[in-house]
C-alpha cells in the first residue's frame, strides 16, 4: 500500500511539473515573443510650453517629419531654431536631441499620448554656449496642430 501511495505521489509531481509546459503551448502558429508593433506616427507641427524647474516658461515649435522610428525636423525656442533627430517607438516614446547647434542644445524625452494628439516629457535647455551662459531642465508639453 505504501509504494502504491509513493506511485501516486510521484504521478501527480510529475503532472504538476508538466503543467506549465502544456499550458504555454499554443495553436497560434506563433514562436517566441511577439515583435514589437510599428512606431506611431507623429509627424507634423507641434506647439507647446518649457517650464524650467526653476520658474517661467517658453513658447516651442516642433516641425516633424518620419521615416519609420527616425525623426526629424526643427524645433525652435526662445529665440532660436535647431535641427533635430531622434526615434519614436511603437510605445509613443520619443526621444530627440539638437544637431550641429553652434549655441547652445535642446534635448528631450517625451511620451506620445495614445491619441497623437499629446506629448510631455522632460527636456533640458543649455545655453551655455550662447550669451546668456545658462541650463535649464524642466517639463516640456507640447499639442500637436496639424
Amino acid at each position: 500500500m505504501e509504494r502504491l501511495s509513493l506511485k501516486a505521489l510521484s504521478a501527480l509531481l510529475l503532472l504538476i511539473l508538466l503543467l506549465p509546459v502544456v499550458a504555454c503551448d499554443s495553436d497560434d502558429g506563433n514562436e517566441g515573443p511577439t515583435a514589437p508593433g510599428p512606431p506611431l506616427f507623429i509627424a507634423g507641427l507641434w506647439n507647446g510650453t518649457f517650464t524650467p524647474d526653476g520658474g517661467g516658461t517658453a513658447a516651442v515649435a516642433l516641425e516633424l517629419e518620419q521615416s519609420g522610428r527616425l525623426v526629424t525636423g526643427l524645433v525652435a525656442v526662445g529665440g532660436l531654431t535647431w535641427a533635430i533627430e531622434g526615434s519614436v517607438d511603437s510605445l509613443g516614446r520619443f526621444e530627440w536631441d539638437t544637431e550641429g547647434a553652434t549655441c547652445g542644445s535642446f534635448d528631450a524625452t517625451m511620451l506620445v499620448d495614445r491619441s497623437r494628439t499629446t506629448m510631455a516629457g522632460s527636456a533640458q535647455l543649455d545655453r551655455f554656449a550662447c550669451l546668456e551662459g545658462r541650463r535649464q531642465r524642466g517639463d516640456l508639453v507640447l499639442q500637436k496642430v496639424r
